[in-house]
């Protein structure tokens, strides 16, 4: 079995080189809220933290227990309670449309944001907005709330910023992305907290990941560098996933094998993603997949998927077939990923 031990280029070795400087940022800050307001994602939670309006005891009440739901991962039931509270101030429907991005829900936030008096939105719920249009690819859309924010004269924050750049990475538009980028205020950028400059950067290289441009996905990482934000693993998972588009599986391995060095253990989808970057090469990826497991990371559909894929490349048929019969026997629930069905499929056709 061939070895999967590989560097990645020197350029981006020097350029991803640990320092005292970056091991010792944090971000850890956060903001104090009264008992009852709204606990969104963490990010809003923070800018949230001047935001406090008139409430009856029973809008408090249903927004605790919106809470509790959220918290516990029943989001239909969370989201049940909105439409029962009389007369919802700014921080209610913000806690809704919450919901709804953690539901990735598209319809359901609609309908409270055309309930969300437009005098009374700010620039947080904009963002939850704009974010959830984005993922939903509807660009133009998430395009037209920008541009009433800005017609509105809301203050903007790299938080605002970004989630405009992923809906134009999301969608394929990398470089309007980071024109946009270019153009964000210096102050903006300055004030902002460690974590909203890491997924700024983040969804900049998420960006290119998604169109497989390795070397896009590695200048935003090394400009990252530049302005003294140390990478987190979203970071390195962003740079091995932009390998997978053309195989760079050398490239690939000397990014995974970095992270350790920034006190990152690479997870499940790292794992995954590095697969994916084998996949011409049999041996390596079957190498590659052993020394996940005997990692203590179980793989799931997704990965059984990389695996399944390299066998179909190798025209082994044999060993895709013994592969599939095995997730049927063992592992039935895997078998049942549209991806893998289809694989399963070409695998039937092969000799």
């Amino acid at each position: 079995m061939l070895s999967v031990l590989s560097r990645a280029p020197r350029a981006l070795l020097r350029a991803c080189a640990p320092t005292a400087k970056f091991l010792a940022l944090s971000g850890r800050l956060g903001a104090r809220h009264s008992s009852w307001e709204l606990k969104p994602e963490r990010e809003e939670r923070r800018r949230s933290k001047n935001r406090s309006f008139e409430a009856s005891e029973d809008t408090k009440q249903s927004c605790a227990e919106m809470q509790r739901l959220q918290r516990e991962g029943r989001l239909r039931e969370a989201l049940d309670i909105y439409p029962t509270i009389q007369e919802p101030n700014p921080l209610v429907h913000t806690m809704a449309l919450t919901i709804c991005q953690k539901a990735n829900w598209l319809e359901e936030a609609k309908e409270i944001w055309e309930k969300f008096p437009v005098e009374e939105r700010d620039v947080i719920p904009y963002c939850i907005m704009i974010n959830i249009l984005g993922y939903s690819r509807r660009l133009r859309e998430a395009e037209e709330l920008y541009e009433e924010m800005e017609s509105r004269n809301v203050e903007l924050d790299l938080p605002a910023y970004t989630s405009i750049m992923n809906a134009y990475g999301q969608s394929g538009n990398i470089d309007k992305a980071k024109d946009l980028f270019q153009r964000v205020p210096k102050q903006a950028f300055e004030e902002a907290e460690l974590r909203d400059k890491e997924r700024c950067f983040l969804t900049l290289m998420t960006g290119h990941a998604k169109l497989g441009e390795y070397a896009g996905a590695r200048e935003v990482f090394v400009d990252m560098l530049a302005k003294d934000v140390r990478p987190n693993r979203k970071h390195f998972n962003a740079l091995i996933s932009a390998c997978a588009r053309d195989a760079l599986a050398e490239t690939a391995q000397g990014v995974f094998d970095l992270m350790p060095q920034y006190g990152e253990c690479p997870t499940l989808a790292d794992w995954t993603a590095l697969l994916a970057c084998y996949r011409n090469d049999l041996a390596a990826t079957r190498k590659v997949f052993e020394d996940m497991q005997a990692a203590g990371c179980q793989p799931d559909a997704l990965a059984y998927c990389k695996l399944l894929e390299a066998h179909v490349l190798a025209e082994d048929g044999a060993g895709a077939r013994a592969l599939a019969e095995d997730l049927a026997a063992n592992l039935p629930e895997k078998g049942t990923h549209p991806v893998l069905q289809r694989l399963v499929q070409r695998a039937e056709r092969l000799p």
